[in-house]
């Protein structure tokens, strides 16, 4: 997620407002993988629906499946 995305949600933001907004790669790749996690749980069903939910949404594979177990475990407390 850039400045860009950030501003796009909330468009009463400057460009000077965006500039102290700062998100990490590693926060990113946890957002991405949980939006796949929300679609899937709880009917996950195999390997290959991962992947084609991933492949749909742009997300990596690689990526829901590092934080799968962190995902599951937010969704279902």
């Amino acid at each position: 997620m850039d400045k860009e995305d950030i501003k796009n949600m909330h468009p009463e933001l400057t460009d000077d407002d965006c500039k102290d907004f700062v998100i990490s790669e590693e926060t990113s790749k946890k957002h991405n993988a949980m939006i796949v996690w929300q679609f899937l749980y709880p009917n996950h069903k195999d390997e290959e629906e991962l992947k084609k939910v991933c492949k749909l949404a742009g997300f990596d594979y690689e990526n829901a499946l590092k934080y799968k177990e962190y995902c599951l475990k937010e969704l279902s407390e």
